[in-house]
């Protein structure tokens, strides 16, 4: 593979490090497949597409609809519109090697997409967004019952990665 450098990714507002954590996280793991939750921009399904094969990035509102052309610059992004916010826990979470969640950030959803991540079976690094958001994400992270840890890349709203085993 390419050693990548920021001048292969002009699209991108680099001075944000939590992207830059993103994407140096993806080229430590190296993942076949990624799983971005949560598309928005499209911004993290960027970040994760250097160092990916494949980069599938979901999207659970109608905000993403207008961000689709950041994406369609990368040949390995495939990018998706669920029908609904719940639809994202049909998802197949066992077939990713690295999964991204950066949805509602009130918390239930998350708890409910954790749970459906355990029962998959699922083995592997999760990042989790803003998880000194809201009180509702600050109870989602404090319960949660396995190895994790929160970084400062985002500010003070944090970034979690956990780990699945």
């Amino acid at each position: 593979m390419k050693t990548m450098t920021l001048d292969d990714y002009p699209h991108f507002s680099f001075f944000d490090k939590y992207y830059l954590a993103l994407m140096a996280y993806c080229s430590l793991f190296k993942p076949n497949i990624s799983m971005d939750l949560g598309h928005n921009f499209g911004d993290s399904a960027y970040a994760l597409s250097p160092f990916s094969n494949k980069v599938f990035t979901y999207d659970i509102s109608e905000v993403g609809r207008n961000h689709v052309n950041t994406v369609k610059l990368m040949d390995n992004v495939e990018f998706i519109l669920l029908p609904g916010p719940e639809d994202c826990l049909d998802l197949l979470f066992e077939e990713f090697d690295l999964i991204f969640v950066d949805i509602d950030h009130h918390g239930p959803r998350e708890t409910k997409i954790h749970q459906k991540i355990q029962q998959s079976g699922y083995k592997g690094i999760v990042f989790w967004d803003d998880v000194r958001l809201t009180n509702g994400m600050k109870d989602f992270w404090r319960d949660l019952d396995i190895p994790r840890v929160i970084q400062e890349w985002h500010g003070p709203t944090g970034f979690g990665v956990a780990l699945y085993e």
